[in-house]
């Protein structure tokens, strides 16, 4: 729903504001509590931490955070989480 604009002139209040698309391409991953803009794209593979405002378009292999949202940094080829990239930090692997 796309309700950003709401005239107060009672000619104007059947006027509709001009939509644009939320694009979520494959494989990103969005935390809790996110409000992502109008017109926004999240690139292949992105992360958006918890709490963020996106406002504008976040590239591929990404992660962004803040208010509003910025790239933190890139996701390097390769890189993964949990037990994988606790091994290839440390040098060893993790315990069972």
């Amino acid at each position: 729903m796309d309700s950003d604009f709401h005239s107060i002139e009672p000619e104007h209040r059947d006027e509709a504001p001009i939509p644009a698309e939320v694009i979520l391409e494959p494989f990103v991953w969005v935390g809790n509590r996110v409000t992502i803009l109008k017109g926004v794209r999240i690139g292949y593979g992105s992360v958006v931490a918890a709490g963020s405002v996106v406002t504008k378009s976040i590239p591929a292999m990404s992660i962004a955070a803040g208010v509003p949202a910025r790239v933190i940094r890139p996701i390097r080829e390769g890189e993964s989480s949990g037990k994988a990239a606790s091994a290839s930090t440390t040098g060893k692997e993790p315990d069972a």
